[in-house]
């Protein structure tokens, strides 16, 4: 079962007709990736507490489509599933549904690098191990 998590579309994500701005889905769609990471153990927060973090894992690539509108004041579900692409790279494949379906589907990929030199590096298997536990 994927993992989900809730999410109420404010005035801020819309545009003047009242439905999501385009550009603000990737902001639904990275806070429920968000609650996915907490919830598996591994805070966002947790990676900058310490100071400069060993490895970092910045966005490579997003992707989004849209089904049907997303509406102010509707609270709607994102389901998140985990797909390794490679060992130094993950894909989070989001939905976004609602009480009369699928709304709007999205892809984003990671890519795991050192800190110190931003080349690529291996996802500690603990972390995916972690993640995929909450969305199998």
């Amino acid at each position: 079962m994927p993992f989900t998590s809730q999410v109420t579309i404010r005035f801020h994500h819309t545009d003047p007709a009242g439905i999501v701005y385009f550009a603000k889905i990737f902001e639904l769609f990275h806070t429920a990736f968000e609650d996915l990471l907490a919830e598996a153990g591994h805070p966002l927060s947790a990676f900058f507490e310490h100071g400069r973090p060993e490895w970092l894992m910045p966005l490579v690539h997003a992707e989004a489509d849209f089904r049907r509108p997303l509406r102010l004041g509707e609270t709607l579900e994102v389901r998140v599933v985990v797909d390794p692409v490679d060992d130094s790279r993950l894909a989070f494949d989001f939905e976004i549904w609602g009480a009369d379906g699928l709304r709007a589907t999205g892809r984003h990929v990671h890519r795991a690098i050192k800190a110190a030199t931003f080349k690529p590096t291996s996802v500690p298997a603990d972390f995916l191990a972690a993640l995929e536990k909450e969305s199998a």
